[in-house]
């Protein structure tokens, strides 16, 4: 039997309706005008950056600075207003107080990506675009470096379609994000975000060793009751091992063979080969040798002869 609603559930009805209606209209405008979808090939929205696009200077292996690989789409419409992109890469840590790793401006209309690698240096390919200084003072892309410790950071890439097709800009000036923002204010028709995370994580069996001016990542080489470990170690040509005791019990690390010393072909130690400790290792105590010639190379403990490793350089 059909009951006729009462007034006050009519009327909550129709305010329901309302609502849903304006939120379908509001969501066919926002439709309408479509931002930029901003992607990488390289990694998912709010993902880990790849280590390849991380700063080398961060000394973690794999660590590569190529500028990632980025691609966009807009609206047929939003591309008819669109004279040129302009692009920035923030890190949005606390600590990092907007540090700005990647800028450019005067990116072509009919651009719609950046490929691998091709910003990392001071120019641009085929012209693309315009690189601007960025927080680490140099004008190029700089990778994620974030202190150890620090905990993840979310790395904020921003791409703004523009109604110019220049954006006057200083050339070697480091410029702040607001100062970015001022070079666009009132040039923006639309824009993207895509957003990558990276978080500092010690690697294992790497130890930061000083090398003059700089500091250097360097393998390790555990000694300890039962020996060298990892007792068979591949490295590249030019790098360092650092060799510690973690034992009780002194060590003394060296070129095969004993007790000449001689294998490793670079001379200058105190008793054959410069690959030579020249000096018994207490406890934590460490050496540190750089191997700069390809081949594969045996060692023992002097102290402990027939305790035995090797280096294989390639």
């Amino acid at each position: 039997m059909y009951t006729p609603l009462s007034l006050s559930k009519k009327i909550t009805i129709i305010a329901a309706l309302t609502v849903t209606v304006a939120t379908l209209l509001s969501s066919a405008a926002f439709a309408a005008n479509k931002k930029i979808n901003l992607t990488s090939p390289a990694f998912k929205n709010g993902r880990e950056i790849p280590l390849k696009y991380v700063l080398p200077e961060s000394l973690i292996p794999g660590a590569e600075g190529l500028s990632p690989p980025l691609a966009w789409t807009i609206s047929q419409k939003d591309a008819k207003k669109i004279k040129s992109f302009a692009l920035i890469m923030v890190d949005l840590h606390p600590i990092a107080k907007k540090w700005i790793h990647w800028a450019m401006v005067n990116i072509g209309a009919d651009e719609r990506s950046l490929n691998e690698g091709g910003y990392s240096g001071d120019t641009t390919p085929s012209g693309v675009g315009k690189l601007l200084q960025n927080t680490f003072g140099f004008t190029a892309y700089g990778g994620p470096n974030p202190p150890e410790g620090s905990g993840m950071h979310t790395y904020e890439f921003t791409l703004y379609g523009l109604n110019v097709g220049k954006v006057d800009a200083p050339d070697d000036v480091e410029l702040s994000l607001k100062d970015f923002q001022k070079l666009l204010k009132g040039k923006i028709v639309v824009q993207g975000k895509l957003k990558g995370k990276f978080k500092y994580s010690p690697p294992p069996n790497i130890a930061l060793v000083p090398d003059g001016e700089h500091t250097i990542a360097a393998k390790v080489v555990e000694i300890g009751a039962d020996g060298f470990s990892p007792s068979i170690l591949t490295i590249k040509e030019g790098e360092t091992v650092q060799f510690i005791n973690k034992d009780t019990e002194p060590h003394w690390p060296a070129s095969a063979v004993h007790p000449t010393h001689t294998a490793y072909p670079e001379t200058g130690g105190c008793i054959g080969s410069k690959f030579d400790a020249c000096a018994v290792l207490k406890q934590n105590e460490t050496f540190n040798f750089t191997f700069n010639k390809i081949g594969a190379w045996e060692y023992h403990d002097h102290l402990n002869p027939g305790i035995t490793g090797k280096i294989i350089v390639e």
